[in-house]
């Protein structure tokens, strides 16, 4: 049996199809005398399908292999909009990952109390997310959120309940409401 502990994680539409994806590391190379050492796990990124299913993706073709004790996560927007994935490892090199399709998702700063975003879609379709600081072992990712270029509205509410529409594509002239 080969088992090895998650540290970090991050979520976002990593592929530029609409759909939330799901990257992780981890491995836990700090034995003591009751556990020996973990060292299972080379990083995944599940690829979702709109539907709560998650499909792995072989580290060869996505690109995403962390082998090593690794130890947060952390997404990064760089200065022409797009965004890297930095892993960090215990005595060892940080590392970069480019997702695929980021030229289609558009960036939009987030404010310090910013706390979640509802993401209306063409098809009627809302979604939930979540503004973080950080979501893995001492790490921190940049406040910005990454929407789909199809997305047509997006709310943001703030930790005082504060609402405002960030914004809203014009409806063609003649389209129902």
């Amino acid at each position: 049996l080969q088992v090895a502990p998650i540290f970090g994680m991050e979520t976002g539409d990593f592929n530029a199809d609409g759909h939330l994806d799901l990257v992780m590391t981890g491995n836990w190379y700090a034995p003591n005398v009751r556990t020996v050492r973990l060292d299972a796990f080379v990083g995944a990124y599940l690829q979702g399908d709109g539907t709560g299913r998650f499909e792995v993706q072989d580290g060869t073709e996505s690109g995403f292999f962390v082998d090593g004790d690794a130890k947060a996560t952390a997404r990064v927007a760089t200065g022409d909009g797009s965004s890297l994935v930095l892993t960090t490892q215990s005595s060892d090199s940080l590392r970069a990952f480019q997702p695929r399709g980021a030229d289609s998702l558009r960036t939009i700063n987030l404010r310090p109390l910013d706390q979640s975003a509802e993401l209306q879609f063409p098809n009627g379709e809302t979604r939930r997310v979540g503004c973080y600081y950080g979501s893995s072992y001492l790490s921190q990712s940049s406040r910005v959120l990454r929407v789909p270029s199809s997305v047509k509205r997006v709310v943001v509410t703030s930790s005082t309940g504060e609402r405002r529409t960030i914004f809203e594509q014009e409806r063609p002239t003649g389209a129902p409401e």
